[in-house]
């Protein structure tokens, strides 16, 4: 099912458990991979399963590097890998917090006057572009809730304005630059999602497809393929692609969990 989200409401677009759509439109379904992925993973000493890792287990692996070379550490099944707590311009600093069920909130300070808080939200990440804004990632992650949102902050360093994009399908685990998909990529324990600023939406690619047990990093491979460190191992995404024809192989997004022997 493509799901989009705009100002919070959720907007389902078109059923595509059959004909296969939850990638950007024009995607070519012959394109190939960026790395042999399967041969990669196993030159880590890992090998494929249908069932995800327990949580918080023993040990992660974290997936650094890039398309063409992704990089694998070894890492701790909790906590997770923390975001940007701070950023500073010229004009302009913002600072955040994050205090789990006690709450956080974001502040702007103009030189050195008085802070003034423009979300009253814990913050999970800051994310500068490169259309002088900033994404800030909230969430809470707290028995049994597990929610976020996304704001951008237009103008930041000269008359700042804050801007609610979206919520988001839980709490942002991992943010990145996403160059397959024209947007930032966001990984939760259960989801992934593209945030598109211009747009004021996010698009979701997999959400409670399969879990991801203590997801800490993702690496977009490329249109089809996504890598997400968890508890355990590495979970390798593979999502369905809408070209000319349509892939009837990946109808919705696949999982398969590589883990140690």
């Amino acid at each position: 099912m493509r799901r989009m989200f705009r100002n919070g409401v959720r907007w389902i677009v078109i059923a595509c458990l059959v004909t296969g759509c939850l990638v950007s439109p024009g995607a070519n379904a012959a394109e190939p991979d960026a790395v042999p992925v399967e041969k990669t993973l196993r030159a880590q000493g890992l090998v494929p399963g249908k069932q995800p890792p327990a949580e918080q287990g023993d040990w992660a692996y974290a997936v650094r590097g890039t398309a063409e070379k992704p990089e694998f550490e070894e890492w701790e099944c909790y906590p997770f890998t923390e975001g940007r707590t701070s950023f500073g311009g010229k004009r302009f600093s913002y600072h955040a917090n994050n205090r789990g069920e006690w709450g956080g909130e974001f502040t702007v300070r103009e030189g050195n006057g008085k802070a003034r808080t423009l979300i009253r939200e814990n913050v999970v990440d800051i994310v500068p572009t490169a259309f002088d804004e900033l994404l800030v990632f909230t969430g809470l992650d707290h028995g049994s809730m597990d929610h976020g949102a996304v704001y951008a902050i237009e103008r930041y360093d000269e008359k700042p304005r804050l801007r609610f994009i979206s919520l988001l399908p839980g709490t942002p685990r991992a943010v990145i630059d996403d160059p397959h998909r024209g947007g930032t990529l966001v990984l939760t324990r259960l989801s992934l999602s593209v945030v598109r600023t211009h747009m004021d939406r996010i698009e979701v690619l997999m959400a409670r497809h399969a879990p991801l047990p203590d997801a800490n990093s993702v690496l977009s491979i490329s249109r089809s393929e996504i890598l997400v460190g968890i508890c355990g191992g590495i979970a390798h995404v593979r999502l369905p692609i809408r070209g000319r024809d349509q892939d009837a192989d990946y109808p919705i997004p696949i999982v398969t969990y590589w883990t140690r022997q």
